[in-house]
């Protein structure tokens, strides 16, 4: 992790946001932090090369948006179904930026492997969050609101949803897999205290598999 990803993650730790109760409007203060903007309609910019070294701007196609949203495109049945869907959608959404981007070699967690396209928490939180954006902007998410990504000691940052009945705040977490493995996705309070899964190596084939919705 970066050293202002490292002060990020101390600032949230210390009460800025990483509460049950998620602010939602900060998140557009987090990504500028990393300069970097909200998407618009299908474009949005990326990070990689480890706290938003190197940022791109892709251009979704309306081919590989449709792919992407296909497990949300119909409404889901409940808030837990719609987040069960997310994981699979923030998969896809790594698999048609990764092959734009590079970022396809992305390998779990931090300094395991270096490079340019490898991605650190920080760019996977900032990631994660302007794809949650596309979603919300495009009126895809009916159960749920992009809320400012947290943090955790020892550092690291994920991604936050907020269930719009509850205002329960959720982890929405690329870096644990694989570039295009679906995410995880878990109560925030949960996740603050060391969570990890018990499965680091799912293959791509865990977010192609077939699914009906």
């Amino acid at each position: 992790m970066s050293k202002h990803a490292l002060l990020l993650a101390a600032i949230c730790l210390l009460g800025a946001g990483c509460t049950n109760q998620q602010r939602l409007e900060d998140y557009n203060s987090y990504i500028k932090d990393y300069k970097v903007s909200p998407p618009v309609n299908l474009t949005t910019q990326t990070c990689r090369g480890y706290g938003c070294r190197i940022v791109d701007t892709v251009t979704i196609k309306p081919r590989d948006w449709r792919y992407i949203t296909e497990p949300i495109a119909r409404k889901p049945r409940s808030a837990a179904d719609e987040r069960e869907r997310l994981r699979w959608v923030m998969g896809r959404f790594e698999n048609v930026v990764g092959a734009m981007t590079g970022t396809s070699a992305d390998v779990p967690g931090t300094y395991l492997q270096l490079g340019d396209d490898q991605q650190d928490c920080a760019d996977e939180s900032v990631n994660t969050t302007l794809y949650l954006l596309m979603l919300q902007n495009h009126n895809l998410l009916r159960y749920h609101s992009t809320g400012r990504p947290g943090g955790r000691f020892p550092p690291h940052l994920t991604a936050v949803i907020v269930e719009n009945g509850t205002g329960t705040a959720y982890a929405v977490d690329t870096w644990f897999h694989f570039n295009g493995v679906r995410a995880e996705i878990l109560p925030l309070n949960d996740w603050k205290y060391g969570w990890h899964p018990e499965k680091e190596d799912l293959g791509l084939q865990d977010i192609q598999a077939p699914r009906t919705w």
